[in-house]
C-alpha cells in the first residue's frame, strides 16, 4: 500500500530531515524535490535506514539517474527533482521501523517523501551505496552506474577506463561505452549524456572496481543483501494472510 512519510518538508542548508513509518516490509521509496527558490532540487542526499540497518546511502543525483535508467517517467531540474528507489522487498523484524532522511547541501522548499510498504514481493532485497573511492569492492553487486559529482555534466567523452573483475569473469570498458549501453535504457524518452551504465546482473557477484578519469568521480552500486530464515518465513506468512484475505 502507498504510505505518506512527509509532505511540503523544507529543510535549511546542511540540515536534515528523518521521516518515520512502522511497517511489516518495504518495497519503494518515492522522493520529490522542490525549490524554486534557490534552484537547488538536485543537491541532496538520501540515507534509509531499517531500524540501525542502513540500505541507502547516495547522493540524490546518483539515485535519480539509475531510477531513470530502469524506470523511467522522472522530472529533473534546478527546481524540481523526483524519482524512486526499487529495493526490492526488505522484510523488518524486532520492531524496526523505516526512517527515511533527507539532508539539504544547500536549502531547499519543500520534500515530499512516501513509500510502498507490506506489499507481496519477491525475497530480493537490494541495497544502494554511492562511493567516492576510486577503488573499491562491493559485495553481491547486481549493478552499477557511474557520473559526475556535478549534477548534469556530460560524461559521454570522459578519458579512461573502468576495470571490473568478479569470481566469473574482468573487463576494463571505456567510460564512453558505459554511456552507450545507459543511452539505449529507457530514461524518459530521452537520451542522457550524464550517466554511464557499468554493470546490470541478475546474479549478485562480489565485483571490484577500479577506474581512473578526467570526469567520472561516482559510482552508485546496487547489491543484493542476504535474508534470514525469520525473514524469510515473515514474507511467507504474510503472503499467506493476503491470499487468504482475497479467497474469502
Amino acid at each position: 500500500m502507498l504510505v505518506t512519510l512527509g509532505t511540503n518538508q523544507a529543510i535549511g542548508t546542511g540540515a536534515s530531515v528523518t521521516l518515520p513509518y512502522a511497517c511489516t516490509s518495504v518495497q519503494k521509496i518515492f522522493v520529490k524535490i522542490d525549490d524554486s527558490t534557490g534552484s537547488n532540487a538536485y543537491d541532496h542526499s538520501v540515507q534509509v535506514q531499517l531500524g540501525s540497518r542502513v540500505i541507502v546511502n547516495s547522493s540524490g543525483p546518483g539515485l535519480f539517474y539509475f531510477s531513470g535508467l530502469l524506470a523511467g517517467n522522472h522530472e529533473v531540474g534546478s527546481t524540481v527533482m523526483c524519482y524512486q528507489i526499487d529495493l526490492g522487498n526488505h522484510e523488518l523484524l524486532h520492531n524496526e521501523n523505516l526512517y527515511v532522511r533527507i539532508t539539504a547541501t544547500t536549502a531547499l522548499d519543500a520534500v515530499d517523501v512516501s513509500a510502498l510498504v507490506d506489499q507481496p514481493n519477491s525475497m530480493v532485497a537490494r541495497k544502494y551505496t554511492e562511493y567516492t573511492d576510486t577503488t573499491f569492492t562491493q559485495s553481491d553487486c547486481l549493478s552499477a552506474i557511474c557520473y559526475d559529482a556535478s549534477f548534469n555534466t556530460a560524461i559521454d567523452e570522459a578519458t579512461g577506463v573502468c576495470e571490473i573483475r568478479d569470481s566469473v569473469s574482468s573487463s576494463a570498458p571505456a567510460f564512453i561505452s558505459a554511456v552507450n549501453w545507459a543511452q539505449t535504457m529507457n530514461f524518459n524518452g530521452e537520451t542522457r549524456e550524464e550517466v554511464g551504465l557499468l554493470k546490470l546482473s541478475s546474479e549478485p557477484l562480489t565485483t571490484s572496481f577500479n577506474y581512473t578519469s578526467d570526469k567520472v568521480d561516482r559510482i552508485l552500486a546496487v547489491s543484493q543483501m542476504p535474508v534470514t530464515r525469520a525473514q524469510t518465513n515473515q514474507a511467507r506468512f504474510t503472503s499467506k494472510q493476503r491470499q487468504s484475505a482475497i479467497g474469502r
